[in-house]
């Protein structure tokens, strides 16, 4: 995935870094890294969110269809 060729990039330059640039590339990385997470976790919530949604939907969709006959078996028993 692109979020571990960026880290490993980084992780690279290390070697070929002054000590101030490798805490400023550790700095970004684990900025980074907890950026990715924070993403994955608002992604999973959302995930969660919407199969939580679609079962709802299927058990109204379920029970409008039963109503929706009940009402048509209805009419024509009235007739």
């Amino acid at each position: 995935a692109n979020i571990h060729r960026t880290i490993e990039s980084g992780e690279n330059l290390y070697s070929s870094t002054s000590s101030a640039g490798r805490d400023t590339i550790r700095h970004d990385i684990r900025n980074l890294r907890d950026r990715w997470e924070t993403l994955c976790d608002e992604v999973t919530e959302v995930h969660r969110k919407l199969d939580v949604n679609l079962s709802q939907w299927s058990l109204y969709d379920d029970n409008f269809e039963v109503f929706q006959k009940w009402i048509l078996d209805t009419e024509i028993k009235l007739k």
